[in-house]
């Protein structure tokens, strides 16, 4: 949905294909303008959209990503536009003929509606193209907790949905690097410390995320 969805949830997987010579092909649909900025200066949403741009595509040379798409959708509002979505994913699968679709589950894993209507694009892709989907999931262990502490995470009013979260249990756990994803995260300089890209997460989820990423493959 935004720039650092993809680090924060599949960095380690999507490096690990790149080391094992596969393809990733990355389809953001937000530049993510309105996300709190962490930056010394206050910048506007179309200056914001250029710094986020630039990271998303550092953040991808870092994981071995082959190609990313930005689609440029309004931020927060991403719902809106869930056809237009459709039809431009879909016109990227054609080119692309991908044997494999990884992107958020209905949980959205925060609840945030960009997520959600990702997911609902990406059922909808896997479904008319025939290709089984991987999504995004919070590691089992962690999931009872998960939703209070995500709640104090919610920075921007009104991107989030208000029912509760119903996480998916993974089927798939990947071993990851987890330095390699820090480094990545690293790269989104606007949007979290630099120095502590988990900065505010319990430790034992910060260590958690950074050994494994898990998926609900359907």
């Amino acid at each position: 949905a935004h720039p650092d969805d993809e680090s924060f949830l599949a960095a380690g997987t999507i490096y690990e294909n790149h080391k094992a010579n596969g393809e990733t092909y990355l389809v953001c649909a937000t530049l993510g303008e309105k996300g709190s900025s962490h930056l010394e200066e206050e910048l506007t949403p179309e200056e914001l959209q250029k710094v986020r741009k630039k990271e998303l595509h550092t953040a991808c040379a870092e994981l071995g990503m082959t190609k990313d798409f930005i689609l440029k959708f309004p931020d927060g509002r991403v719902n809106e536009h869930e056809d237009d979505l459709l039809v431009q994913a879909s016109k990227l699968c054609e080119q692309l003929k991908p044997e494999l679709i990884l992107s958020f589950g209905e949980d959205g894993i925060t609840g945030h509606k960009d997520h959600i209507a990702v997911s609902k694009v990406a059922q909808k892709l896997a479904d008319n193209f025939t290709l089984p989907l991987a999504m995004f999931c919070i590691p089992h262990e962690l999931a009872s907790e998960a939703e209070e502490w995500l709640k104090t995470r919610r920075k921007t009013e009104g991107h989030y949905d208000a029912n509760p979260i119903n996480f998916q249990k993974e089927n798939i756990t990947i071993p990851i690097n987890g330095e390699v994803k820090l480094r990545a995260l690293k790269h989104y300089c606007s949007q979290i410390d630099r120095e502590d890209p988990f900065h505010g997460f319990p430790a034992h989820v910060a260590d958690t995320l950074l050994k494994q990423e898990c998926f609900h493959l359907k």
